[in-house]
């Protein structure tokens, strides 16, 4: 039997200077954990034997990002505000690099020519950078945030420095909500690719050398971009009012598309692939269909794009859209899917569907930012607000509308991009639906016609954001990998599943 401490939880974590349980629960190695609590332990609000046995590693990041995980051979890739890279072990956890791609990483020659003498104290901040982001790999993981707030504040410092010097291609005129790298990573086998809203992207083998690095400066939006780069073929591609692409082995501009935004339009959508009469296609969020090779606009759709933040998602032969994230007056049909044709022609009309969508309960719904599921012939749309829709994709007809139960912790609304409910796509996963929201808890609900909830699951760490404490945000997407779910929450990158 073990032997609990004589003071209680309270007066001990008082006395470490300790306010919140979960900052001591998440950080304390297993030993300490059983020398302290008996399993089942009242005194905390999670059962601890519990918690150790399903999170197999938690690493702290150096900063928050909307980023997804990806897990490439042994490696598991994040991105972090602003213009990081990070490079975790998928076997132990630890964080092997941090590597920084901004745009004064990517400056140029001709860059440099301009006001050369500016660029000395920009270099000498970029040392300082530099050698943060090694101490962030070295040092103890405990320390990776507050390194990576200091490490914020000199890259700040760099981009004031640098608009000075060129304002048209430097200046940051919109510090995209949640950070320059929301985006999630992709890699081909060999390498990884990272982009972020300034328009640089740049290419990274699996030790942290850097390949190649370009940036395109490109008119900024509201609210900045947040798109995650498609890999087709030999380009890696990205929306910035226009698709550009990158020749993935040099790093050059291949070809940049015509402006597909106008007016108030505003994309913060990623493209997807599909493959038409054997031909793989890029598909916009407006149901347009591009030739990556070239960039050539191949098929016109343009449906409504207004806000439009998921997506497009195909299976079965049908590729859906998401075109307004808040539905209204002048879009009241936001949710569109169509066959997709046997053949490449532009004056083939498939069938578009536009199921019926309470646009007026908006207030009570929020807006769509997750995108779609597609499964067994049901459309799965889960609401900011954390109400779910299933659609019959054949017939149209809504199946059921099912309001999520997050229970305490409710879904947070205002600072973005953690304060804006549910933004984490539902995912299908080992016959199982995964519904996370943005406050740490995560639906398990089976796919089918009537809905059945298998489980709720809370990762209840709590830590200071901005001006109070509150639980640590989930908006990215969880990334399976065998039995092992990775997931990049806002401080910290878990791995869960059995040891």
């Amino acid at each position: 039997m073990i032997k609990r401490p004589s003071s209680s939880l309270a007066d001990r974590l008082r006395k470490a200077g300790i306010r919140h349980y979960d900052k001591l629960i998440h950080d304390q190695p297993k030993r300490w954990l059983i020398k302290n609590f008996s399993q089942g332990a009242d005194e905390y609000p999670v059962n601890v034997a519990r918690l150790m046995r399903n999170i197999i590693w938690q690493t702290q990041m150096p900063a928050y990002s909307a980023s997804s995980a990806i897990v490439v051979d042994e490696y598991v890739f994040t991105a972090s505000k602003h213009y990081d890279l990070v490079c975790v072990s998928k076997k132990t956890g630890k964080l092997l690099w941090v590597r920084t791609s901004s745009p004064y990483d990517a400056a140029t020659k001709e860059d440099r020519a301009k006001q050369p003498g500016s660029w000395k104290a920009i270099d000498r901040l970029a040392t300082q950078r530099d050698a943060l982001n090694r101490k962030i790999a070295s040092g103890p993981n405990s320390d990776a945030y507050t390194l990576g707030k200091k490490k914020d504040k000199i890259q700040t410092e760099m981009d004031k420095l640098l608009a000075k010097i060129d304002p048209t291609r430097f200046k940051v005129r919109w510090r995209a909500d949640g950070g320059m790298a929301n985006g999630t990573p992709v890699s081909g086998g060999k390498n990884v690719y990272v982009w972020n809203a300034m328009g640089v992207m740049a290419c990274y083998d699996f030790k942290g050398k850097r390949k190649w690095i370009n940036h395109q400066a490109r008119k900024h939006q509201e609210h900045g971009y947040h798109a995650t780069p498609l890999l087709i073929g030999d380009k890696v591609i990205i929306p910035m009012k226009t698709y550009l692409a990158f020749d993935k082995n040099s790093g050059e501009l291949a070809w940049e598309s015509e402006v597909f935004q106008s007016g108030n339009d505003l994309w913060y959508s990623s493209a997807a692939s599909v493959k038409v009469g054997g031909k793989t296609c890029l598909v916009a969020a407006d149901g347009s269909l591009y030739d990556p090779a070239t960039g050539k606009l191949i098929v016109k759709r343009r449906f409504p794009a207004y806000k439009a933040n998921a997506t497009p998602v195909t299976n079965d032969g049908y590729v859906c859209f998401i075109g307004s994230s808040y539905p209204n007056k002048w879009d009241k049909k936001p949710i569109r899917y169509y066959k997709l044709p046997k053949r490449i022609d532009n004056s083939l009309k498939p069938e578009v569907h536009t199921p019926t969508y309470p646009w007026d309960e908006k207030v009570g719904l929020g807006g769509i930012t997750a995108s779609p599921l597609f499964h067994d012939g049901l459309l799965y749309i889960v609401t900011s607000r954390g109400t779910l829709f299933v659609y019959d994709v054949k017939t149209d007809e809504l199946v059921y509308r099912q309001k999520l139960e997050f229970d305490d912790a409710k879904l947070l609304h205002g600072h973005r991009p953690y304060g804006c409910g549910v933004m984490s796509s539902p995912t299908l996963a080992g016959g199982n639906i995964y519904i996370m929201g943005n406050t740490s808890v995560t639906l398990v609900i089976k796919p089918g016609r009537k809905f059945k909830l298998v489980s709720r699951n809370v990762m209840a760490r709590e830590f200071t954001y901005t001006y109070r404490n509150r639980r640590e945000g989930m908006v990215s997407c969880p990334f399976f990998d065998g039995n092992r779910i990775y997931i990049r929450g806002q401080k910290h990158l878990y791995c869960i599943g059995k040891k």
